[in-house]
């Protein structure tokens, strides 16, 4: 997306917020501090990928090769051990989970590896404080790769075991997710990438063929504007029609859907897989903050909540945090919330 158009939309957000102009100019030279400090450390860190790539990858290797099967791969990121480890304690009853160490601090680590020693992990090591961008760590995955692995966010909750057997891709395909999204204008249908199998074979052979990445794109790379055109997608359209550039894979699995391949969604309900959202990237909303607050009450989450005391999210009290769901209008979401916080603690 160009500078002008964030901008903009940042500042249409903050209206929307209720902040007045006087407000918003206030706030500009904040905004524009954390941005580049992030842009900069957004440099180091895919400066410090270019430097290390063979290093990363042969750890990679050896880390998936541990692995009987083609395993699910977890990307950890900071302050969101409350989410893995029921995440991992539910995935682990059927299928190998390999986790990927994004700015983790070494304490969370050291915690998941006590708590699950048998997981394979790889630490990218990203500059301290940040964490490198998703589809950064998505290009390294699938360029070094060696076998076919699935994706699996580290808020997603998969209760019913079975749903591992049905992302098996079948004749044809290359990718199976248990999400997805139809594109209004081209009827193409994409799965994202919470709970992602990929035939990593077939993605590398897209990737060298069309020489793209599983990154970010603000633009149609200038050779793929006929053949997407030829789709009904481009600048005019991305495949996910509410953005204005394609997101991690999109241009991959638009140039798949290009050759044919097919891509297959689960449609379960969210009683068999629950995806939260938004947790990776400490995303603030009201009834993320009860999320929070309702999982960092829960025992296994004992020996660490105290070191997320920091003001990350809005309360750590559940009574007062479901109080500010009532208050913001979306009190009809707290049956669905509670009813998953309960199926967690069961099987923790």
């Amino acid at each position: 997306m160009r500078i002008r158009e964030r901008f903009l939309s940042w500042v249409l957000r903050r209206q929307a917020g209720g902040a007045t102009a006087s407000g918003v100019l206030r706030e500009l030279p904040r905004k524009l501090y954390h941005k580049g400090s992030d842009a900069i450390l957004q440099w180091m860190n895919r400066l410090a990928v270019r430097r290390h790539d063979e290093m990363y990858g042969a750890r990679l290797d050896r880390v998936l090769a541990q692995s009987d099967a083609n395993p699910c791969v977890l990307v950890l990121v900071p302050r969101i051990l409350h989410y893995v480890i029921p995440c991992l304690t539910l995935a682990r009853r059927r299928v190998a989970v390999v986790v990927v160490c994004n700015g983790a601090r070494p304490w969370e680590v050291e915690a998941l590896a006590q708590r699950f020693p048998d997981i394979p992990m790889l630490d990218l090591r990203p500059v301290r404080g940040s964490m490198m961008p998703h589809g950064v760590v998505l290009d390294l995955l699938l360029r070094h790769a060696t076998r076919s692995f699935a994706l699996l966010d580290p808020d997603l909750f998969v209760f019913d075991p079975d749903v591992f057997d049905e992302l098996n891709l079948r004749r044809g395909e290359v990718a199976c997710g248990a999400f997805g999204f139809t594109n209004p204008r081209s009827g193409l249908v994409f799965p994202t990438t919470h709970l992602l199998a990929l035939d990593v074979p077939v993605i590398q052979e897209l990737m060298a063929t069309y020489h793209i990445r599983p990154i970010i794109y603000d633009r149609t790379p200038q050779h793929l504007v006929e053949p997407l055109g030829s789709l009904g997608l481009g600048d005019h359209n991305f495949p996910k029609h509410y953005l204005s550039f394609y997101d991690p894979l999109n241009l991959i699995l638009a140039m798949a859907a290009y050759d044919g391949l097919q891509q297959r969604i689960l449609h379960r309900d969210e009683s068999a897989v629950y995806h939260v959202g938004g947790v990776s990237y400490l995303e603030q909303n009201v009834t993320l903050d009860y999320f929070n607050a309702r999982l960092l009450d829960q025992p296994y989450a004992r020996s660490f909540r105290e070191r997320y005391r920091k003001p990350l999210f809005g309360t750590r009290d559940p009574a007062a945090a479901r109080e500010r769901v009532v208050r913001g209008g979306a009190e009809k979401l707290l049956e669905g919330i509670d009813r998953t916080i309960e199926r967690v603690a069961e099987v923790m």
